[in-house]
């Protein structure tokens, strides 16, 4: 992570001592592929699905040689659905994932070509114009009775801009003042109340967040965050 972008963080803080969340980084030339996935349970039993995932994840684009994300999610779930049918694994278990793939401009001032699909996820993007969020397909990765196509989302970005993918175990702690879960909309006021900052405060801030958030309400699931500043 560090050596593709320098201008990084990844907060990943698993509920019990290992767990089902997991990041992921798969360089070809100068497409990068970065995802922040979430697999089904947690201790044990999510670690060893994190691994069947991840390993699906660096088949179908080794192996298979893909390269747009709903191309790469839609082979993941058909691989990990193979796996989960002929082990012991529960048919329904799954992951949620945000999977990106980032095309680098050889020009400091060109565009940075971003094509994001994702599964139950999405990813926050920041630029000059703001925060906005996109959206990936209402479908798990995984055996589901209304199972589609993943769809791919692009757009361009500019040196500077920065781009988050999280799982939903920060948005789904329950704190704050009235012990309620934080969801989407208290995170993106929190981001917009520190736009101005450097991506490396963003990590202490975004980790001092979700602890003053938590307080002494237990970690309900677990976490995992990733932010990166295209440079």
């Amino acid at each position: 992570m560090n050596k593709a972008f320098p201008k990084s963080f990844v907060y990943n803080r698993p509920k019990n001592i290992i767990g089902g969340d997991f990041y992921w980084l798969f360089q070809k030339g100068n497409l990068n592929f970065l995802a922040v996935a979430d697999c089904t349970g947690h201790g044990v039993s999510g670690a060893l699905l994190s691994i069947i995932c991840s390993e699906a994840l660096n088949r179908s684009v080794g192996e298979f040689k893909l390269e747009d994300p709903a191309s790469i999610l839609n082979k993941v779930r058909e691989l990990v659905k193979d796996h989960l049918k002929h082990s012991n694994e529960k048919l329904y278990d799954g992951m949620d994932i945000a999977l990106i793939s980032l095309r680098r401009s050889d020009s400091d001032q060109g565009s940075n070509e971003l094509c994001f699909a994702g599964a139950n996820s999405s990813i926050i993007v920041k630029t000059v114009d703001g925060i906005q969020v996109l959206g990936g397909d209402r479908q798990p990765i995984g055996k589901y009775f209304n199972e589609s196509s993943f769809q791919n989302f692009q757009m361009s970005l500019k040196n500077e801009d920065i781009i988050f993918l999280s799982s939903d175990g920060y948005l789904d702690q329950f704190g704050g003042p009235e012990g309620k879960k934080m969801k989407i909309s208290p995170f993106l006021t929190f981001l917009r109340s520190i736009e101005d900052q450097s991506i490396a405060s963003f990590e202490s801030e975004i980790i001092s967040h979700f602890e003053n958030w938590k307080g002494e309400e237990e970690q309900v699931d677990d976490v995992c965050i990733l932010g990166f500043q295209i440079n």
